[in-house]
């Protein structure tokens, strides 16, 4: 049942962290058609389908709730396109950086989170938390482990993370090229030796710049 969205703001040190994140999103030119979009649908997410059949084989599993967190919601469109899914019974909350969530699209979720998801405590865990080219996508690559330990733990048993991460062909101060990515993963699977984690590398190009996007699924036991 739809609810009106409560908006939750963090304290100051998240909300210096949500400011940088908004001026990265407007100097990250480099990093392909990607972080210019807040407006963006289901359909245009690259983990679209194990997204889909997570929360339906979730939803099959039994008569209960399914808690969603969107960690980089922009508009809170695609929440809205996941909420359709089953309005009934997926509990959805959106988080972006800044006051971007539309009112229209906040009035479908749950909860509304002001701030970044690093450090961020929900007091509920979640069934599945995606992020579509939103926190984890503009963080520095110093933080990106961290972002990732933080969604972890804000997963239940059984939980699934979908999220995406650039990658460069060349050193930049900011991004994991192809081959620091790789051993990023690398180092990641090692520390977390319970977690089931599947990467898949998309190619992208943008005017003569060219990418790569690491999807990342994480799932916990």
């Amino acid at each position: 049942m739809a609810g009106r969205g409560r908006v939750v703001r963090g304290n100051a040190a998240r909300l210096s962290l949500a400011r940088a994140l908004k001026f990265a999103r407007r100097q990250d030119f480099g990093k392909g058609d990607n972080p210019y979009e807040l407006n963006r649908p289901l359909s245009s997410a690259p983990f679209r389908g194990g997204l889909v059949k997570s929360l339906n084989s979730l939803l099959e599993a039994g008569p209960g709730k399914v808690s969603v967190l969107d960690k980089g919601a922009g508009t809170g469109r695609m929440l809205v396109d996941v909420k359709k899914i089953s309005p009934a019974r997926i509990l959805a909350t959106a988080m972006s950086a800044s006051r971007t969530v539309g009112k229209r699209n906040a009035a479908h979720f749950e909860r509304v989170v002001t701030g970044s998801g690093i450090g961020k405590r929900f007091g509920k865990k979640f069934d599945v938390i995606y992020d579509c080219f939103g926190e984890d996508y503009h963080l520095p690559k110093e933080l990106v482990g961290k972002s990732l330990k933080s969604s972890v733990a804000n997963l239940r048993k059984g939980g699934v993370l979908f999220t995406v991460i650039p990658l460069t062909h060349k050193p930049t101060l900011t991004s994991f090229t192809v081959e620091e990515g790789k051993r990023f993963l690398r180092e990641f699977r090692r520390k977390n030796p319970g977690l089931k984690v599947l990467a898949k590398y998309e190619n992208k190009r943008f005017v003569h710049f060219e990418y790569v996007d690491l999807l990342v699924t994480v799932r916990k036991p």
